[in-house]
């Protein structure tokens, strides 16, 4: 399978970054909003946001993820969005997720920060805490008449973690030609078991049965409370495609559940300089 990989470091004016890329953590759900946090000046997580006499870390050694082994068997691509302090050392503290893939990307985009090397922010030439935001890309190239994964989204309850994916299978290249996408809901059930199948978005679609049945294969570690496992409802987008409608309709599903378009350039096609690309900080 042809795949391309593109990473990116981004800064940005505190409010803007907030109010597009609100604090989530790992888990899904409803959150309280997040104050933003002045340039210069000192978040309740003890780092500089940087501005204003407050110089931002730079990248002294940078690791390329990869591709992660789920991500490529569903045919999955997407783009994770971590919020990170960088110590006065120059490791990590406090990751969060900001914006999350799924099919074990976020768990390879935290695996991956963390080896990176910085050069700490300072003010007034002292080294000291600094928040920035890391933004990773994945991309697997999309294969002729074949569909792939699109974003996962579940309906929890408060302190709910979401359900992860482990496991399944996706059907095989199709005759059908052209870009198409389908909407599936769906129940993981305390033991990561996919019930209860409905199509919403796609039912004309002639690929349907073999995306039923796929999905039917699909397993989850289950999702927890803490204390327990318990059955919640989700929903996928199956795409197939050239890579600017998997794009704009990915994107679109995941900003704002519904599925259409968006008008959108991805990540891979947006110039910036090199080696480090582009930087933005929180």
């Amino acid at each position: 399978m042809r795949m391309r990989l593109l990473t990116i470091l981004r800064w940005a004016l505190p409010a803007v970054v907030l109010q597009l890329f609100p604090i989530t953590g790992i888990a899904q759900g409803p959150v309280p909003p997040v104050p933003p946090v002045a340039p210069g000046t000192m978040g309740p997580d003890g780092a500089y946001r940087a501005g204003n006499g407050v110089t931002p870390p730079t990248v002294l050694t940078r690791v390329g993820p990869g591709i992660p082994a789920l991500a490529e068997k569903f045919r999955a691509s997407g783009d994770v969005l971590l919020s990170v302090v960088v110590r006065t050392d120059g490791s990590l503290r406090d990751i969060e997720i900001l914006k999350s893939a799924g099919y074990g990307m976020d768990e390879r985009a935290i695996e991956t920060v963390k080896k990176w090397r910085f050069k700490a922010g300072a003010k007034d030439g002292i080294p000291v805490d600094v928040r920035l935001q890391a933004g990773l890309a994945f991309r697997v190239a999309p294969e002729a008449n074949t569909w792939g994964a699109g974003p996962l989204r579940f309906d929890l309850a408060s302190g709910v973690l979401p359900p992860a994916l482990k496991s399944g299978s996706m059907p095989k290249a199709v005759r059908e030609t052209g870009d198409e996408c389908v909407l599936l809901q769906f129940t993981v059930d305390g033991r990561g078991q996919v019930r209860d199948i409905q199509t919403l978005p796609g039912e004309g679609s002639t690929s349907l049965p073999k995306l039923i049945s796929s999905l039917a294969t699909w397993k989850f570690e289950p999702a927890s409370n803490g204390t327990e496992s318990l059955p919640v409802t989700g929903k996928v987008l199956l795409i197939k495609g050239e890579d600017q409608f998997r794009y704009n309709v990915s994107s679109a599903f995941r900003d704002t559940g519904t599925v259409g378009p968006a008008d959108r350039k991805p990540w891979s096609s947006v110039p910036h300089p090199a080696p480090l690309r582009q930087i933005r900080g929180r």
